[in-house]
């Protein structure tokens, strides 16, 4: 990935901006081209308290980043690789974009796998990264998942090419809100 400073800012903000008060945390979707290195980019973040890394998404890993947030450890989900959950059958994607549209917005409550009910709302942001095609491939289904189970506040693009006129030229970050 070349000139990463603006994407790595702004995931910055996103990872802090649990912490404003009165506000909904911003979340975040990475779309860029196979191998430029959006996971790698994410998972530099590791090292912040605040946040949990998943690379897998199922109840049983949620249950674990519900106890983390219940502890007071965890306030943001980063998944560096979506794709390995939207190439899921879809039931299960389904229910973990569910998971995810939940505590992305209104806050999840529930019973987690084992029988424990969740009835004080986990909120939190969620940073993920995925290439277009994959958003865009009907076979995964990611497209009609995506438009509404995560609903990035703000969503960035790295592009190899951009129109004319448009004031992007190749290799440069594209920010869009």
């Amino acid at each position: 990935m070349i000139r990463t400073e603006k994407i790595e800012h702004a995931i910055r903000l996103a990872i802090y901006s649990p912490a404003v008060k009165g506000e909904k945390p911003v979340s975040l979707l990475l779309l860029a081209p196979p191998e430029h290195g959006k996971s790698e980019l994410l998972k530099k973040f590791a090292f912040i308290p605040s946040v949990r890394i998943s690379s897998d998404f199922n109840s049983f890993i949620f249950a674990d980043i519900v106890g983390d947030y219940q502890a007071g450890r965890a306030k943001t989900l980063v998944v560096p690789d979506l794709l390995r959950l939207v190439k899921r059958k879809y039931s299960t994607q389904a229910n973990a974009l569910s998971i995810i549209n939940a505590i992305t917005e209104e806050g999840w409550i529930g019973k987690l796998p084992l029988g424990q009910t969740v009835d004080k709302p986990v909120v939190m942001n969620v940073i993920a990264a995925l290439t277009m095609d994959e958003l865009m491939d009907k076979r995964h289904k990611c497209q009609d998942g995506l438009s509404l189970p995560l609903p990035p506040h703000l969503l960035l693009l790295l592009r190899e090419h951009q129109e004319p006129n448009k004031g992007i030229h190749k290799g440069q970050d594209v920010l869009q809100g």
